[in-house]
């Protein structure tokens, strides 16, 4: 009866464990073909998105056409649009990229655009990676 508990309890924390958190695979665009990418996302226990985005093979935005500054990432939620998540800053080594956020909203869309400022409020067409939802 005890394994049979113990069994039971495992099973049930291995289902919560994955029903609150998933995976969305990162489509690139014409502009980066190489790259790849992915985000995770995991509801927390306060109710709050955890965003987990990674990314490779993607060049730096200066080497774009036309040349860039920066990657943002940003989400769409329910009743929100193009919230920004912030910047992602590629490795020369390697060229990966990362960033990891928490939101209160959950994300439908994650998308990366790159931009000529930092400071950008609302995000410009050059869209180079974007979620399949």
């Amino acid at each position: 009866m005890k394994t049979f508990n113990k069994l039971a309890l495992l099973v049930t924390v291995a289902l919560l464990t994955f029903a609150c958190s998933s995976q969305m695979k990162l489509i690139n665009s014409s502009v980066v073909p190489a790259a790849t990418g992915s985000v995770k996302v995991k509801q927390d226990k306060n109710k709050n998105y955890g965003i987990e985005v990674e990314v490779r093979n993607l060049a730096q935005p200066d080497q774009l056409t036309p040349s860039r500054s920066h990657y943002v990432v940003w989400m769409d939620a329910q009743n929100v649009s193009a919230k920004k998540l912030g910047l992602m800053r590629i490795s020369s080594k390697g060229l990966k990229g990362s960033l990891s956020t928490v939101s209160a909203q959950e994300p439908k869309k994650i998308f990366i655009t790159a931009e000529k400022d930092e400071d950008v409020r609302y995000p410009s067409s050059f869209v180079v990676f974007s979620t399949d939802k």
